[in-house]
């Protein structure tokens, strides 16, 4: 087959030792997560996270393919293909999605810090300011056409990559 067997190990990196390992199989993208308690390795469609159960959250295939995620503090958030937001609620269990009217792919997404937001990026330009909470959109701006490759959320500010453009937009 075209997929291939990854093993994810989990280090003591004090002790030098490997606490645990994961084997998990993937013919794309491995994309990860980091922040203390949320952290997760994504790949298929799969959400695994990094903690001492290493549970696995599956989106479904209609929903598109895992295009990026971020650690937030309501769980782990991400954004797929087909222009579904998504959280894994680890205290219940549970998958929450929605989307927005315009729901183009979402490229690129950042948490803001300690409030229940997030800030994503679509292949049409568009910067979404989402309440995690109320799974609802609070605000979207057009920047460009161009995709939005990456966002970097500090302070009030979100830093966002385009092609061969950094914007700097106060949130």
């Amino acid at each position: 087959t075209d997929e291939e067997q990854t093993i994810i190990s989990l280090w003591d990196v004090v002790d030098e030792l490997i606490v645990k390992r994961i084997p998990i199989t993937t013919d794309g993208p491995i994309i990860t997560t980091n922040g203390n308690s949320r952290s997760a390795i994504i790949t298929n469609r799969r959400v695994i996270t990094l903690d001492s159960d290493a549970n696995e959250y599956k989106i479904h295939q209609m929903r598109g393919d895992i295009m990026c995620a971020a650690s937030t503090v309501s769980g782990i958030c991400g954004g797929t293909s087909k222009g579904v937001v998504f959280i894994i609620d680890q205290e219940n269990d549970n998958i929450h999605e929605w989307s927005s009217v315009s729901s183009h792919a979402v490229t690129a997404i950042t948490a803001m810090e300690e409030q229940p937001y997030v800030i994503s990026g679509s292949n049409m330009g568009d910067i979404t300011l989402w309440d995690i909470q109320k799974m609802d959109v609070v605000g979207i701006i057009h920047l460009s056409n161009a995709t939005i490759n990456h966002i970097h959320f500090e302070n009030t500010f979100a830093i966002v990559t385009q092609h061969t453009t950094v914007n700097l937009l106060s949130i």
